[in-house]
């Protein structure tokens, strides 16, 4: 950095618009415009011939530096730096240091908002720490910001009214689909995705999509099967339409099409099931039943007075309980399927998450020590985790599982069936038969891979504590699993997040 380039960092830090970055330490600041003015130092130009091309062309080259897919909290570092340097040029161009016009610096830094879809207000300086309406707290995840949430409604919404107002939209509707539930299923999907996994609209994956579209909106959101089989689709058709303008990644929109119809027949499946529906949707559903008004909030607290004093939705029969499929089982229809494996097994596999048994044809290995791959093992080290994961299901006030998305007996049954399928293909091993060893490395991906970790280790352990409590573990293999998946000098990864800067910039 030249001496002159050092005297235009001072100067700024001593100027009224650096105030505007007080919360945050000096160093965070400085070295965000240290490493733009590197990438300006490239053009060879001195600062009095900067042009709008030279500190927009090293902007961008900044945000592709800033936005790696391996960077994390990449794009909470863009919010930040864009601010600060946004600032930066700001002051440099209003004392007069460059011959940039205002007019001109002003739509170049528009079309670099446009282009990645931010802005410096974004920031919220003034009110460092929002606190959520919902609870999105998850000790395992990066830190939930309110600016990155309300940013993707933001956008989010503006695609929605764009894509409705474009020949596509007219093309893909249907008879079940409104633009009222596109907009709520655009805005949910957003939310839940960021709430639960901290993804954006940029990183989905098909494993948060399919558990947000097949678990919380089935669970939670006031639509029909038909109408979730109508918009599931058309939310891919928003995602082309936002990379076609530009908005989005072309490749990431192609597969989140191909990933979205194939999860729509999944969710069109559970949503015909009323027991995988949540509390509040079914209260919903039984005032429609009754000629409830929903809208009357008196007389919705009428109806919930008597459902609560009936002992509540859920209390079909005492002591029994309710498949999947929504057959209630006296206590002891229960009792005596819990007692006869064949019996569960039997049930188990109606609820079957691959049917066509795809798990066969993925990659395997032929052979682990004296042991060889079996398609018949294959399939039975499957059909164990169906029993299992019905069992667990069944059986969860007495093991609990951690969210709500969770009660669902998909998707603990998912979850169960794709790691036994994993287990074997890679170890030739079942779920009572893997050694603490195994567990202790799937525990460690599991937190690496940030994907409801908090919620898949309560999975793992309620059902390491079943298989020991049914005699399917001896009780000191299953206190090594449980201490192997949460060893006591765990730390969690710590994530540099502008809260914490603030939280130093204080001490």
């Amino acid at each position: 950095m030249t001496s002159e380039e050092k005297k235009l960092l001072s100067d700024f830090q001593a100027s009224a618009a650096y105030r505007d970055f007080s919360a945050f330490p000096d160093e965070l600041v400085m070295q965000t415009l240290v490493f733009y003015l590197s990438e300006i130092s490239s053009s060879n130009k001195d600062f009095h011939e900067w042009t709008t091309h030279t500190v927009l062309l090293a902007l961008k080259q900044f945000a592709a530096d800033a936005t790696q897919p391996d960077m994390p909290d990449a794009d909470d570092f863009l919010y930040f730096s864009y601010a600060v340097i946004k600032s930066f040029l700001q002051y440099l161009v209003g004392t007069g240091t460059t011959k940039i016009q205002e007019q001109d610096l002003t739509e170049s830094l528009d079309q670099f908002e446009k282009g990645h879809q931010l802005s410096a207000d974004q920031l919220e300086n003034d009110d460092p720490a929002p606190v959520p309406t919902r609870d999105v707290s998850d000790p395992d995840l990066p830190e939930w910001r309110a600016y990155r949430a309300d940013s993707i409604q933001r956008y989010t919404a503006k695609w929605v009214a764009a894509y409705v107002r474009s020949p596509g939209w007219r093309r893909d509707r249907n008879a079940d689909l409104t633009q009222d539930t596109l907009e709520l299923a655009v805005e949910q999907l957003s939310e839940q995705a960021y709430d639960t996994y901290r993804k954006t609209p940029k990183s989905w994956t098909k494993k948060v999509l399919s558990s947000v579209l097949c678990g919380y909106f089935v669970s939670n959101l006031d639509l029909t099967a038909a109408e979730l089989g109508a918009v599931i689709p058309v939310i891919g058709h928003v995602m082309r339409f936002a990379a076609e303008q530009g908005w989005l990644n072309a490749k990431k929109a192609e597969n989140y099409q191909r990933y979205l119809n194939a999860i729509a027949p999944k969710a069109v499946a559970q949503a015909q099931d009323p027991n995988n529906f949540g509390p509040a949707k079914q209260a919903i559903i039984q005032m429609r039943t009754e000629g409830v008004d929903t809208t009357d909030e008196a007389a919705i607290q009428a109806f919930m007075d008597q459902v609560n004093a009936q002992g509540g939705l859920n209390s079909a029969y005492e002591g029994g309980a309710r498949l999947p499929d929504g057959r209630d089982l006296t206590a002891a229809e229960f009792q005596a399927l819990l007692d006869d494996d064949d019996r569960l097994l039997a049930v188990a596999v109606k609820f079957d998450p691959d049917p066509q048994a795809d798990y066969l044809t993925g990659m395997h290995i032929t052979k682990v020590g004296g042991r060889h791959w079996h398609q018949a093992d294959a399939q039975d080290a499957h059909k164990l985790s169906l029993l299992f994961g019905l069992r667990l299901w069944l059986l969860r006030d007495r093991y609990p599982l951690e969210g709500e998305s969770w009660q669902l007996a998909f998707k603990v049954m998912d979850a169960l069936t794709q790691l036994a399928d994993m287990l074997y293909s890679q170890q030739l091993v079942t779920l009572d038969e893997c050694p603490p060893v195994i567990w202790e490395d799937f525990a460690q991906w599991i937190r690496q891979a940030g994907l409801e970790p908090q919620q898949l280790l309560a999975l793992l352990t309620a059902l390491i504590h079943m298989l020991v409590d049914d005699h399917y573990l001896p009780a000191e293999e299953g206190k090594r699993i449980i201490a192997v998946l949460h060893p006591a000098n765990h730390q969690r990864g710590n994530v540099i997040s502008m809260k914490a800067a603030r939280k130093k910039k204080r001490q």
